[in-house]
């Protein structure tokens, strides 16, 4: 009870505390399996580190939108709003279940083109699928740069 009042579940569980509790689980496993990354040779404080620290941002983050949360009096999901909460999930999934099959930067890249081909909508089909080729290829180039030769994390790769 609440000033004599029984608390909505459905009022205190707004879409952006749902955001902020998925966010935090999937910080959590970031940080988990970020602990298991194996170190290279060149790397001295462990592989994991960024991406572990990158992880407890992402937490105190989630945990900042979940305090400060408010939910809105009308607030109702739309039917389009669980198609993109669908998608979202289902390719966050896909890249959690097949990076260590395909490797880093096919499932990066995967991953990047599903999320341009749905949430793009400026364009007709074709140049949709151009600039998500072009975007993909490029944001993947540069993680796998960033990762595997700025920082030294051994990444996975397609296995043979």
């Amino acid at each position: 009870r609440n000033g004599g009042k029984v608390m909505d579940l459905n009022k205190f569980f707004c879409k952006d505390r749902v955001c902020a509790i998925c966010t935090f689980i999937l910080a959590v496993w970031v940080f988990i399996t970020a602990s298991s990354f194996p170190a290279s040779l060149m790397d001295k404080i462990g592989s994991g580190l960024f991406p572990q620290f990158i992880a407890i941002v992402i937490a105190i983050a989630s945990i900042l939108l979940f305090v400060t949360a408010k939910p809105k009096e009308e607030e109702k999901a739309s039917r389009d709003g669980y198609i993109a909460l669908a998608v979202v999930a289902g390719d966050v999934l896909f890249y959690v279940l097949t990076w260590q099959v395909f490797g880093f930067i096919i499932s990066n890249f995967l991953f990047v083109f599903i999320f341009v081909m749905y949430f793009e909508k400026r364009w007709g089909l074709k140049e949709r699928i151009v600039h998500a080729l072009i975007f993909s290829s490029a944001f993947s180039l540069f993680m796998y740069l960033f990762f595997a030769k700025l920082l030294h994390i051994l990444l996975p790769t397609l296995i043979h």
